[in-house]
């Protein structure tokens, strides 16, 4: 629950459908990121982790990874969840090898939804075994959740099956987010750039997968 793009959504997402009378939690591996302090600091969503702290040898974490798909069976059982919305391929092959196979028993009958939050994504040692796992386990999930058109595209150009694909783009918080016109002009004289003049930006981190190249052509 770092400070990235996928788990702001999946705070306002668990923060928004809390204000609406749901119960949600939500569970990861470990008790650590920014958007975890807020969730929990909030207190409308209840946070719960596997673990209780990242193992700092690399034995250990190879341990915990072993452990993870027990554990979440063990919470899963507990808490019964209508639904279970996984974020990202490690935790939706994660959340797949959780619902099935001969151990899962009746979690099997809990409906699995994913979320894929990109369009080329540049994986990592971690994430290309997930990738081919979820490919495989994509057939048998209930939805798959897409931020974009073009992410459809690109996990059906890599085999994914789902019987559902679905398109939500990426929400914003329109209370925190509106137009400061002061702000504005301040950032304008600050830049040396005219009132007049057209300013356009892009907030994103300098990677190639956010294709600054595109947007200044």
């Amino acid at each position: 629950m770092g400070n990235g793009g996928a788990e702001r959504q999946l705070a306002l997402l668990a923060r928004g459908l809390a204000r609406r009378g749901h119960g949600v939690r939500v569970l990861t591996l470990f008790p650590e990121g920014v958007h975890w302090r807020r969730l929990e600091e909030d207190g409308e969503v209840a946070m719960e982790s596997l673990f209780s702290q990242r193992a700092r040898r690399l034995p250990a974490q190879l341990g915990q990874r072993l452990a993870a798909l027990g554990r979440l069976r063990r919470a899963l059982r507990r808490h019964r969840p209508d639904v279970l919305y996984s974020f990202l391929y490690v935790a939706n092959a994660l959340a797949a090898r959780a619902l099935r196979g001969r151990r899962a028993g009746e979690l099997g009958s809990i409906p699995l939804v994913w979320g894929l939050r990109a369009s080329n994504p540049r994986l990592g040692v971690k994430e290309w075994p997930a990738l081919y796992q979820s490919r495989r386990f994509s057939s048998r999930v209930s939805l798959i959740i897409a931020n974009s058109r073009a992410g459809v595209a690109y996990h059906r150009a890599r085999g994914f099956r789902p019987p559902r694909f679905a398109v939500v783009a990426n929400g914003l918080d329109a209370e925190a987010f509106q137009p400061r016109p002061d702000a504005a002009a301040a950032l304008r004289e600050l830049w040396g750039v005219e009132a007049e003049a057209p300013l356009m930006a892009v907030v994103a981190r300098l990677h190639p997968m956010k294709d600054h190249e595109n947007f200044l052509r």
